[in-house]
C-alpha cells in the first residue's frame, strides 16, 4: 500500500512536469568606331605636343614688310602674268538641286538634334557650329551654350587653347566670326593675337598656315602686332607660305610629293579670297586641274592619311573639301564636264554618303561619323551659299555683330533685373549663371549701361574664381597630405586643420570639394584613433587597395594586411602584455574574430629563437623572437601566450660544406614533437678535408646507386650540384657514414609547389621549392640554396599533403640570399618567417564558420535597423511581443519553481509521515 502510495506520488510529480513546459522558440528570420587619324589632318593636322618634334621645312616667305598694327590692305593681284579664273556663277541647269538642298535640310536637323552644346573640339565643336550658323540653323541654346564652353575653357587655361598646334585658334575665330562675335574680345582674351606669332603658325605645317589665313579673313580682321621677339604674321607671308608648298604639276600635300586632294582643296579655299591677283589665280587653275585628275569614275576622292599604310582610302571629307573649294572659287565647276565622271558629280557622291537620318559616313558602310557629318553638312552649305548668291561658307562679313544697332530698353531692363536676381553673395553655385548672363549680355546690342554690367559681372566672376581656387587648393592638400593608409594620431593636428577650411567654405561650395569624403573619413579615423579603435574605415582602405596599415600602441605595433582582411569592422586597438623573461602573455581586448589577419610586434626580453604562439591549449602557430621583438600573427581576440617549445632541435644544422665530421651526434630523440617529421643533426665539431669531397655523375637528372654505395661508411662527401632556377645554383652533399641504403635518386629541385595554395594559408610570403624526389633519400643530405630572400632568419617546414599542415624542420639564416640546411625525405618545402600549426582543414573550417557568423551578424544588423514608419511600427511590436515572451518564459518558470518546492515539500512530509 505504502509502494502504491509512493508510486501515485512520483506519477502525479511527472504529470506536473509534463504540462509546465516553459520552451519557447524566439524565430528570426546588389564614338565607337576607331576614327582615323586624317580627319583631324585634313581638317586641321594633329601634331606632336612637344616642340622637341621636328616639323616640315618651311620656305621663306617673300613678304619683307612688318605690320605696325594698322589695318592692312588686301594685295593687289600682279596683272597679265596669267589668265584669271573666271569670277561668278554661270547659267547652268541644276536638275539635282532639289534632292541636294533636302539632304542639306536632313543634315542641318541631324546637326540640331545632336549638337546642343558644342564644345571647343574638333568634334561636335566649332566645325558643327559653323556648319549650322552658316546655313542659319545654329539655335540661340546651341550658340548660348557653345560660348559658355568657351568661356570655361578660356578660363581653365588661362585663354591658352594649344601650346604649339595653332590651327585651335584659327578654327574658334572661325567659329566665332560665324556667330557674329569679335574674337579680339572674347571673355577678356584676344584670340587673334596668337595668330600674329607666324613661326608657331606655320610650324604646325601647311594647313595651320591655310586656316590662319582662312581665319583672318572670315572678318577681314586686323593681324595684332605681335609681342616678344620673332616674325610678325602678315597676310602677304601665309599666302607666299602657301604658293612656296605647291608641287610641281600643281597641288599640295601635308607631305611627300604626291598630291593630296584634302589638302590641295582647302589651300584653294585659303587663296579663293586672292584669286584677282595673277601669282595666286596661276596656282588656283593648276590646283583645280589637280583636282579633276584625281577624281574617281564615281565622282570622289581617296586620301593616303587615312589608312596610315599609304594606301589611299576613298572617303565622304576628301569629296566634301573640293565641293568647298570649287564653291569658294565658282560654284559652276560642279558641273563643268571635267568634275562629272561617268555622269557623276562631286554632289552625286557627297550624297551616297548620307543616312536617312541625315549623318554622313566616313567610309561607305562604316557608320554615322561625327567628323564626316560636320564636313558633309559645311560642304552642302558651301555648294547652298553660292547657288543663292551669298558670301562664300568662310567670308563671314555678312554676319551682324552685337556691336552694331542699340539694345531696346525692354531688353536693357530685363536683363537689370536678372543681375538684381543674383545673390549678394555669390558661390560656385552661381558660376553657370554668371557665365550665362555674361554671355548673354554680349550677345546684345550697345547701350549705355553695358559696361557697368560687364564690370559687375567681371567683379562676380572674379569672387567665383577665387572660391574656386580655394576649393582646389584644399583638394591639393588632402590628396598630398592625407595617405588613406598613414592616417595615425600623428596627423591629427592636419586634418583638424583642413576640416577646419572645409567647414568653413559656404554651404554650396562644400559639394565642388571632390575628396571631402576623403577630409570626413580621416576625421572619422582619428575620432576613432583617440578613442583607442581602429576604425572600420582603416579595415576597408586596406582591403580595397591590398595594402597595410600599421598602429603604434603602447609597447606594441599592429600591422592590418589588407589582403588578409575580410569583413571591415571596428576593433578595439588595445593589447595588454604580461612576461616574466621565460614567456610572453598578451591579451588582445576585442572580442571575437578580428575584422582580419594583423601581425602584432610586442619588444620583449625572450632570448632569440623559435616560439609556440597558444591560445589556451591550442597551438596557433611558429613564429620567432628576432632582435628583442616577437612577431606573430592573430586573427582572434583573447589571450595568447608565447612559449620556448620542446624543440631543442631547433637550432641551425652546422652544414657539412667540404668538411667530415670527427664526432657524430644525434639528437636526443628521434621525434621529439609531433611537430616534426624528420630529425636532423645537432651541431657538430668538425674539421676541414680537401680531399673528402667526390663530384657525383648526374645523367638524366639521377644520380645512380653505385654512386652512393662507392662512398657509403666511408669519411667522404658526395656532392650533386644543379640550379634551381636562372642563377640560382644549389648543391647536394651526403656524407659517405650517414648513408642508410643505397638506391637512385633524383636529384632535381625546382622553385614553387603543386601545394602553393594551400602553403599560402599556412604561411605569409612563402619561398616554396620541391625535390623531384618524393621519398627518402639515400641518407641525411646537407642542402646550400640559393633563395633570392632578404637576409634574416627564416623557419624551414615540409609540407604534409597527407594532413594539409606544415611540419617543422628547422631554423635557417639566410645571408646574401643564401641558405644551408639538412633534410633526409624529399617533397614540399617552404622558408617563412611564422607558420600557423594548425592544418588547412581546419583553417577552412574556421574561416567558414567565421563567414557565416559575419553574414548572420549583418543580416541581423540589417534587420535591427528599420527604413520606414511601417518597420520601426513593427520593430516596436516585435521588441514587444519579445518582452511578452520572456515575462510568459519568466512567469512558467516560476510556476515550474513553485511546482517544484510543492513536491519537494510533499516529498519530505511523507518519508517523515513514514518514519512516524
Amino acid at each position: 500500500m505504502k509502494k502504491r502510495k509512493l508510486n501515485l506520488l512520483v506519477s502525479g510529480i511527472s504529470v506536473v512536469l509534463a504540462v509546465q513546459t516553459p520552451v519557447m522558440v524566439l524565430a528570426e528570420s546588389l564614338e565607337g568606331t576607331e576614327q582615323q587619324i586624317v580627319q583631324e589632318e585634313v581638317v586641321e593636322t594633329e601634331v606632336l605636343e612637344t616642340e622637341e618634334d621636328i616639323p616640315e621645312e618651311i620656305l621663306e616667305g617673300t613678304g619683307e614688310e612688318i605690320v605696325t598694327g594698322t589695318e592692312e590692305e588686301i594685295l593687289p593681284g600682279t596683272e597679265g602674268e596669267e589668265e584669271q579664273v573666271l569670277t561668278g556663277t554661270s547659267d547652268i541647269t541644276h536638275a539635282g538641286n532639289s534632292a541636294v538642298q533636302e539632304a542639306l535640310d536632313r543634315a542641318e536637323s541631324y546637326l540640331q538634334a545632336t549638337v546642343t552644346s558644342p564644345i571647343v573640339d574638333t568634334n561636335a565643336g566649332e566645325w558643327s557650329v559653323m556648319g549650322m550658323a552658316r546655313a542659319g540653323h545654329l539655335t540661340d541654346s546651341a550658340k548660348g551654350n557653345y560660348l559658355a564652353n568657351l568661356y570655361m575653357k578660356l578660363d581653365e587655361t588661362g585663354g591658352v587653347l594649344h601650346k604649339v598646334k595653332y590651327t585651335e585658334y584659327s578654327r574658334v575665330v572661325m567659329a566665332l566670326s560665324s556667330i557674329g562675335v569679335d574674337p579680339s574680345n572674347v571673355n577678356g582674351y584676344n584670340l587673334l593675337k596668337p595668330l600674329a606669332e607666324y613661326d608657331k603658325v606655320i610650324w604646325q605645317g601647311i594647313n595651320g598656315t591655310i586656316f590662319a589665313l582662312i581665319a583672318l579673313d572670315t572678318g577681314i580682321y586686323e593681324i595684332p602686332v605681335r609681342e616678344g621677339d620673332g616674325t610678325q604674321t602678315t597676310r602677304e607671308l601665309l599666302i607666299q607660305e602657301i604658293l612656296s608648298k605647291e608641287l610641281p604639276g600643281g597641288g599640295w600635300t601635308l607631305q611627300g610629293s604626291v598630291a593630296d586632294p584634302d589638302i590641295t582643296a582647302m589651300a584653294i579655299q585659303g587663296l579663293a579670297s586672292y584669286k584677282g591677283r595673277a601669282d595666286v589665280s596661276a596656282a588656283l587653275n593648276r590646283g583645280i586641274d589637280k583636282l579633276a585628275s584625281m577624281q574617281d569614275a564615281d565622282g570622289g576622292y581617296s586620301s593616303n592619311y587615312i589608312s596610315g599604310n599609304g594606301t589611299a582610302v576613298k572617303n565622304l571629307e576628301s569629296t566634301a573639301q573640293v565641293v568647298i573649294a570649287l564653291s569658294a572659287v565658282d560654284v559652276s565647276l560642279l558641273e563643268q564636264e571635267r568634275f562629272v565622271k561617268n555622269g557623276k558629280t562631286l554632289l552625286d557622291e557627297i550624297l551616297r554618303f548620307q543616312k536617312a537620318d541625315g549623318s554622313f559616313e566616313h567610309i561607305k558602310g562604316g557608320g554615322t561619323d561625327g567628323m564626316a557629318t560636320d564636313q558633309g553638312t559645311l560642304a552642302l552649305v558651301a555648294w547652298s551659299r553660292a547657288m543663292n548668291g551669298q558670301t562664300s561658307l568662310y567670308d563671314m562679313t555678312d554676319v551682324t555683330g552685337q556691336s552694331q544697332g542699340t539694345e531696346s530698353p525692354e531688353k536693357v531692363e530685363a536683363f537689370r533685373k536678372k543681375l538684381e536676381e543674383l545673390p549678394k553673395q555669390v558661390t560656385l553655385a552661381e558660376k553657370e549663371q554668371v557665365y550665362n548672363l555674361k554671355i548673354e549680355l554680349e550677345q546684345m546690342k550697345a547701350f549705355e549701361e553695358k559696361e557697368n554690367f560687364r564690370n559687375f559681372l567681371e567683379e562676380k566672376s572674379a569672387e567665383i574664381e577665387r572660391q574656386e581656387k580655394e576649393v582646389e587648393a584644399l583638394d591639393e592638400r588632402i590628396w598630398n597630405e592625407i595617405h588613406p593608409l598613414k592616417i595615425t594620431l600623428e596627423k591629427k593636428e592636419t586634418v583638424e586643420e583642413l576640416y577646419s577650411i572645409y567647414k568653413s567654405l559656404p554651404e554650396q561650395n562644400k559639394s565642388f570639394v571632390t575628396r571631402s569624403k576623403d577630409l570626413e573619413m580621416a576625421k572619422q579615423i582619428i575620432t576613432k584613433l583617440e578613442k583607442g579603435i581602429l576604425g572600420k574605415e582603416i579595415f576597408e582602405n586596406a582591403k580595397n587597395s591590398r595594402k597595410d596599415y600599421v598602429h603604434e600602441g603602447k609597447g606594441y605595433t599592429i600591422r592590418i594586411k589588407g589582403k588578409k582582411v575580410g569583413v571591415p569592422a571596428d576593433m578595439n586597438a588595445a593589447v595588454q602584455i604580461h612576461q616574466d623573461g621565460k614567456s610572453l602573455e598578451f591579451t588582445i581586448m576585442q572580442e571575437g574574430k578580428l575584422p582580419g589577419e594583423v601581425e602584432l610586434t610586442i619588444p620583449c626580453d625572450l632570448n632569440d629563437g623559435i616560439y609556440v604562439l597558444s591560445s589556451g591549449q591550442r597551438e596557433e602557430q611558429w613564429c620567432g623572437v628576432s632582435d628583442g621583438k616577437a612577431v606573430c600573427d592573430v586573427s582572434w581576440g583573447g589571450t595568447y601566450t608565447l612559449r620556448r617549445g620542446e624543440m631543442d632541435f631547433e637550432d641551425e644544422t652546422e652544414p657539412l660544406a667540404g668538411v667530415y665530421k670527427e664526432e657524430k651526434q644525434q639528437s636526443s630523440g628521434k621525434k621529439q614533437s609531433a611537430r616534426r617529421s624528420t630529425s636532423v643533426r645537432k651541431k657538430t665539431s668538425v674539421k676541414p678535408v680537401t680531399t673528402n669531397i667526390v663530384e657525383a655523375k648526374v645523367k638524366d637528372g639521377v644520380v645512380k646507386k653505385s654512386e652512393f654505395e662507392a662512398v657509403k661508411g666511408t669519411e667522404k662527401n658526395l656532392r650533386v650540384k644543379g640550379e634551381i632556377g636562372k642563377d640560382k645554383p644549389y648543391t647536394l652533399t651526403v656524407y659517405g657514414k650517414d648513408i642508410k641504403k643505397a638506391r637512385d635518386m633524383k636529384v632535381g629541385i625546382q622553385e614553387g609547389s603543386d601545394y602553393e595554395k594551400d602553403i599560402r594559408k599556412l604561411a605569409e610570403d612563402p619561398y616554396m621549392f620541391s625535390f623531384e624526389e618524393t621519398g627518402d633519400f639515400p641518407g641525411e643530405m646537407q642542402v646550400e640554396l640559393t633563395t633570392g630572400q632578404k637576409d634574416g632568419e627564416y623557419l624551414l617546414l615540409k609540407y604534409n599533403e597527407k594532413e594539409r599542415k606544415a611540419e617543422y624542420i628547422q631554423k635557417v639564416t639566410v645571408k646574401d640570399e643564401k641558405t644551408k640546411f639538412i633534410v633526409k625525405t624529399g617533397g614540399d618545402y617552404f622558408f617563412a618567417k611564422r607558420v600557423k600549426t594548425k592544418s588547412v582543414d581546419e583553417l577552412e573550417q574556421e574561416e567558414k564558420a567565421a563567414e557565416k557568423k559575419d553574414v548572420e551578424q549583418i543580416t541581423t544588423e540589417k534587420k535591427e535597423i528599420p527604413e520606414t514608419t511601417e518597420e520601426k511600427e513593427s520593430a516596436e511590436e516585435t521588441f514587444s511581443q519579445k518582452s511578452d515572451q520572456k515575462n510568459t518564459i519568466f512567469v512558467v518558470l516560476a510556476g515550474v519553481l513553485v511546482v517544484l518546492g510543492s513536491v519537494v515539500g510533499g516529498c519530505i512530509w511523507y518519508f517523515r509521515k513514514k518514519r512516524q
